[in-house]
Order: structure tokens, then sequence, then C-alpha cells
């Protein structure tokens, strides 16, 4: 009787448990699809994954433009870290000055940033790095 009483215990706090972290336990790759092969949860197709905490920026360089007065390039490159794909993320630019106060700021959609002929709409697969170049009118000596 203990040993059922046990196992019944058991079964229902690992129940509980993966329920309170679903989200979590639904964000690995292994997991859903053993879920998704068993009929337990469905393959979502109507809304994307989106995890932008797992998009990491892993080289920047900001510079004169070597012939155009008055502008500054920024060069960068951008990684997916997630295990899963997931849409181009926007992105949100500042320039600061040396007390660390905002100069300039601007948001850049994908179809923005991204190189002529690549598709905005596509998605961005794990572990690929995106380099990006982009130019800003230079709003002076103030900005570091």
């Amino acid at each position: 009787m203990w040993y059922l009483l046990i196992a019944l215990l058991s079964l229902v706090t690992l129940s509980h448990l993966a329920w309170t972290f679903r989200e979590p336990l639904l964000e690995e790759a292994k997991i859903r699809s053993l879920l998704e092969d068993l009929n337990v949860v469905q393959a979502e197709v109507s809304q994307a994954f989106r995890n932008p905490s797992r998009i990491r920026l892993v080289s920047r360089d900001m510079h004169v433009h070597p012939t155009r007065a008055g502008i500054l390039v920024l060069s960068a490159t951008f990684v997916n870290l997630a295990e899963r794909e997931q849409p181009f993320p926007v992105l949100s630019i500042t320039l600061l000055d040396a007390e660390n106060r905002p100069l300039a700021a601007r948001d850049f959609q994908p179809h923005e940033y991204l190189l002529e002929g690549a598709d905005p709409d596509s998605l961005l697969a794990p572990e690929l790095h995106v380099p990006i170049l982009l130019e800003f009118t230079d709003p002076g000596h103030k900005a570091v």
C-alpha cells in the first residue's frame, strides 16, 4: 500500500512540475519533438518562437567613414544562441556621450540591416552569425 501511495504522489509531483515549467521544457528541442511524437502537444504554426535574450552581439566596431565626411559606420555581428529558429530581431542602436547620456537613437527593422537579397521574413537559424553594416550621421565629438 505504501509503495503504491509513494508512486502515486511521485507521479502527481512530476506532473505538477512539468505543468509549472512547461514553457522552458517546450523550448528544449528534444523534449518538444518527443512530446509531438507522442501527440501530447501539437506543433505551433501560428506563432513563431521568439527569445531575443538568446541573440547575442559577438563583435562591434564604430569608426568614421573612410571616404564620406560626417558619417559614422557601425559594423557588428550577432548570433542566435537559441536551439530553435526565430525571427530576426529589431535592432535598437543608441549613441551615447562620455557621461552615458543618449545623443541619438534609432530602431532598425530586419529589411534595413540585412544584406541585399536576404529575406527579412525568413527565420534566424541557430548558431548563425549575421554581419551588419550601418551608417549614421556623425553627432559630433560628443559621441563615444
